[in-house]
């Protein structure tokens, strides 16, 4: 019994100094998983010289096991409205901001909720009521990020972040209904606007959204001096087909049971002067050769059930025009995306980090990057993600498959989703209630309409005194 505890103790001893030298940042020291161990097993000697067999046939056991454990921070909830949960290991809590979203967490939006999330890549992940997304992985290279995402079902827009400017409009913002965003100052302070003092008329006249664009295209110049260009790459599941995709957003609509609609989104939504430079691929589920199929810009496409017919869909931007509106002037949002970035995102942008300090001081492992003639670690996972993905996808399609099929024999009622209003009802209702609505409202009433209310000059001047 004592030579056990003298070994115990050197293995403990030996497992503290080693794991100092690997463990990440926030990350436990001890790897026993005390909550859930077996004493049995745990005091079994058999138990421990295989372990101590096998650790001495793979000498980087604790660097490999440390990795496997780690779960890194993949991004934050910039702004929920409604009821937001995220789903973790050890149980579902409600979440908002700047809630930390982990590796493997999943995050979905109950009832009419709508989400904003903050990914660390600089990514803006929009989540429509009954939506939800599963955040695997988040991996840093000094050449480029990686990350890979299920859209399990609803409406989300995955909305990447461009080095380039947007246009300014004086026309009001779109998603109304996450103003005023938690973060300060994401919009514009009166010490931000200033006025001449011989042209006081002009402060009537000015227009504040266009001042909100300036901010904007500020902060994204700023930021883009604090780190060089790094190309995001994503990989983006859906319940019958795939998504790998570089340097370019995405709109996604998954109906489970029904099929699923997407589009690839050019950043000339936001600047027109701008060319796409990136590429989406599609590639299908299932156990056959993998064929990857480019995807036009700006165009909606459909895809059945079974993930086996992709066409395109003419009729997507009549019947999903109303979430492309509610998007279409975010400079708030945008504004809120670049603060984020400054704070948390510049350290996984530069070129040249070291192993140790992104370990140590941020809490992420760096990945390998390509060498001449090798295929990177973040090559290597997409290729192993692609096919093992496609196979996984494939067996869930067929229980689903198997499951409606029981239902019907059954005799029993199966509801499977549609695409509805309740996607962009709440939010489109935000949108266009207007500040003159008050008039409006008394206008309908037997209140006495005050003047106040209808001349826009002595509004306007008295807004301002607010």
């Amino acid at each position: 019994m004592k030579k056990l505890l003298i070994i115990a103790g050197v293995v403990f001893f030996c497992l503290g100094l080693h794991a100092e030298t690997y463990r990440y940042k926030d990350q436990q020291k001890s790897l026993i998983d005390w909550d859930n161990i077996d004493p049995l097993s745990w005091l079994d000697l058999n138990e421990w010289k295989r372990d101590a067999e096998l650790k001495t046939e793979y000498p980087d056991w604790l660097v490999s096991r440390r990795d496997k454990t780690h779960r890194e921070i993949i991004g934050r909830v910039l702004q929920c409205v409604g009821n937001c949960i995220n789903e973790k290991r050890d149980g579902s809590y409600k979440v908002g901001y700047p809630s930390k979203i982990y590796e493997a967490n999943e995050f979905r939006t109950e009832g009419e909720s709508y989400a904003w999330i903050f990914l660390y890549d600089g990514t803006m992940v929009r989540l429509s009521p009954n939506s939800s997304v599963t955040f695997n992985e988040f991996n840093v290279a000094n050449d480029e990020l990686f990350v890979f995402a299920r859209i399990n079902y609803g409406n989300v827009l995955w909305l990447r972040r461009n080095r380039g400017s947007f246009n300014p409009t004086s026309m009001r913002e779109t998603d109304a209904i996450f103003l005023p965003l938690p973060i300060g100052q994401s919009g514009i302070g009166e010490s931000e606007i200033g006025y001449d003092e011989n042209n006081l008329y002009g402060v009537v006249e000015r227009n504040d959204e266009k001042l909100k664009y300036e901010k904007l295209n500020r902060l994204i110049a700023e930021n883009n001096k604090n780190c060089p260009p790094k190309v995001s790459q994503y990989f983006l599941v859906m319940p019958n087909g795939m998504i790998a995709n570089r340097a370019d957003s995405a709109e996604f609509i998954v109906l489970p049971g029904v099929g699923s609609y997407f589009k690839k989104i050019s950043f000339t939504r936001y600047n027109k002067s701008y060319t796409s430079k990136g590429w989406l691929d599609f590639i299908e589920v299932g156990y056959k050769k993998i064929e990857s199929i480019e995807i036009r810009d700006n165009n909606w496409y459909k895809l059945d059930f079974s993930g086996r017919d992709m066409v395109t869909y003419p009729d997507g931007e009549r019947r999903f025009a109303f979430g492309g509106l509610l998007t279409k002037r975010i400079p708030s949002i945008m504004i809120a995306r670049e603060m984020m970035f400054k704070k948390y995102s510049i350290p996984f942008h530069q070129t040249n980090i070291k192993p140790r300090e992104l370990a140590r001081k941020y809490g992420y492992r760096l990945w390998n990057h390509k060498r001449s003639g090798t295929m990177s670690e973040t090559e290597k996972r997409l290729k192993y993600l692609r096919v093992f993905t496609r196979r996984l996808e494939l067996t869930n399609l067929k229980i689903f498959e198997n499951y409606i099929k029981m239902v019907k024999r059954e005799g029993r009622e199966l509801v499977l989703s549609d695409y509805s209003p309740i996607y962009f009802r709440k939010a489109l209702h935000a949108y266009s209630v207007k500040k003159e609505s008050e008039y409006w409202q008394m206008a309908k009433g037997d209140r006495k309409v005050l003047n106040s209310m209808k001349k826009r000059f002595w509004r306007t001047i008295h807004e301002r005194k607010k």
